[in-house]
């Protein structure tokens, strides 16, 4: 079984990664691990595994290191086979993990692995339209939201690194609240407008 690991370059438990979790990994199984680098990259990183033809993804991060992994391999899903994807979350956002009942513990990963029973998971789509009539397609797993939740994390994305994760984002909820402005979104499905 062939595993590439697309790890967030900035995660909070890449020690903890590096030291315990990889040289399990690496006993049982071919690894190879992709660090994020840069804003993005994760989705990047996705597109070329991929395209490499591996078993498994190990998405190792938080909550945005899965969605930057997911939307990567459904930009090419229609190319490609998709590989199995799994989660190790080291994030600072760990809804997903906690959902879904995944943690950091390896051993329970391996077993995961050696079993080799994907459970299918459903993602959603989300195509946003501009007035000009640009389009960006967007894929999402356990949330999706618009207004104040994307503006709270855009702001957090920009705010400075040497606070806490948890603090940066009390604070950006609490400067968004109090001064985001409302936004026209048109929603529609094949059933309804709002």
């Amino acid at each position: 079984m062939t595993i590439t690991i697309i790890l967030n370059g900035l995660a909070k438990k890449k020690n903890k990664f590096y030291q315990s979790i990889l040289p399990a990994l690496e006993e049982k199984f071919s690894v190879e691990v992709l660090e994020t680098q840069f804003p993005n990259h994760a989705q990047q990183l996705a597109v070329e595994t991929v395209q490499k033809k591996v078993d498994v993804i190990l998405s190792a991060g938080g909550d945005g290191t899965l969605h930057q992994v997911i939307n990567g391999m459904m930009r090419v899903a229609n190319q490609h086979p998709l590989p199995a994807l799994g989660l190790i979350p080291l994030g600072s956002g760990n809804d997903f993990a906690g959902t879904a009942k995944i943690t950091d513990d390896v051993s329970l990963l391996i077993d995961l692995l050696n079993t080799n029973q994907p459970k299918l998971t459903d993602i959603g789509k989300v195509v946003c339209r501009t007035k000009e009539d640009n389009q960006t397609v967007h894929y999402f797993i356990n949330v999706c939201s618009v207004g104040m939740g994307p503006a709270t994390v855009q702001r957090m994305e920009t705010s400075v690194k040497w606070l806490p994760a948890g603090t940066r984002y009390l604070l950006a909820i609490i400067q968004t609240f109090f001064s985001h402005k409302p936004e026209p979104i048109e929603l529609k499905s094949n059933t309804w407008n709002w």
